[in-house]
C-alpha cells in the first residue's frame, strides 16, 4: 500500500476539489500494471502549512511478492503520480501535478520532474 497526505505549502487556504492518483508498476517482464483512484478529503479546506488526512492506495490485488523483491533490487520500477485540483481564495481552480518513483538505492520515494517542467525546457 502507498499512504499519502497533501500539504498546503502556499500562503493562503486551499479548497481541495479532488486528488487523482496512479500507481504504475513497470516490471522486467514485457508489461506494466496500473491502478488508479480518486480521493476527496473529509475536510477539503486546508490552511497554510496544514495537510489533509492520510489516504491509502491499496496494492493487494496489484502487486505480488516477487514484484516487491524486484522493486527493492531496482529490477522493477514503482511510480506514484497524479493531480490535485484545488480552488484558491479567489475561487480560481488550479490543477497541480505530482510524481514520485521509489528509488531502490536511496530506499525511499524520490520526486520525478515532468519533462515539460524540467529546468532545461524553461525559456
Amino acid at each position: 500500500s502507498v499512504d499519502f497526505a497533501v500539504r498546503n505549502y502556499g500562503k493562503t487556504p486551499a479548497i481541495i476539489e479532488n486528488i487523482t492518483v496512479d500507481l504504475h508498476l513497470i516490471r522486467p517482464a514485457p508489461y506494466a500494471r496500473t491502478i488508479a483512484d480518486t480521493f476527496i478529503p473529509h475536510e477539503p479546506m486546508i490552511g497554510e502549512g496544514r495537510e489533509t488526512e492520510r489516504f491509502t492506495v491499496r496494492t493487494t490485488d496489484f502487486m505480488y511478492a516477487d514484484d516487491t523483491i524486484n522493486i527493492r533490487k531496482g529490477a522493477a520500477r514503482l511510480l506514484f503520480n497524479g493531480w490535485i485540483v484545488y480552488r484558491n481564495i479567489w475561487t480560481k481552480e488550479e490543477p497541480v501535478h505530482f510524481g514520485f518513483e521509489y528509488n531502490a538505492t536511496l530506499k525511499r520515494w524520490a520526486t520525478i520532474v515532468r519533462a515539460d517542467k524540467h529546468p532545461s525546457n524553461e525559456k
